[in-house]
């Protein structure tokens, strides 16, 4: 819609009383209705991430707790990679 039929539905509208006002109560029905649904959508989001919060917690406090030490690996003698010998290459 240009903005010049845009300006003349809203005068057309604002000019009888009775149009104005059932748009402006659909208008604010669907808003209601549309800001309700996001609404439902953040309050599952949130309570989804406080439960995972809370879990995650209480499972790193029982790791802390009653976690074992990590046990030190084992020092290697000698070197990590095993040594080859390659034979001398004899010029001719």
């Amino acid at each position: 819609m240009k903005p010049v039929e845009y300006e003349w539905a809203l005068k057309e509208m604002m000019a009888d009383p009775n149009y104005l006002y059932s748009s402006l109560i659909r208008d604010q029905y669907s808003l209601g209705k549309m800001i309700s649904q996001k609404y439902r959508l953040l309050r599952i989001a949130y309570t989804i991430f406080m439960i995972e919060l809370v879990l995650s917690s209480m499972i790193f406090a029982v790791f802390i707790l009653f976690g074992t030490r990590i046990r030190e690996a084992p020092v290697l003698s000698g070197p990590i990679y095993p040594t080859c010998s390659v034979p001398e290459l004899s010029i001719l």
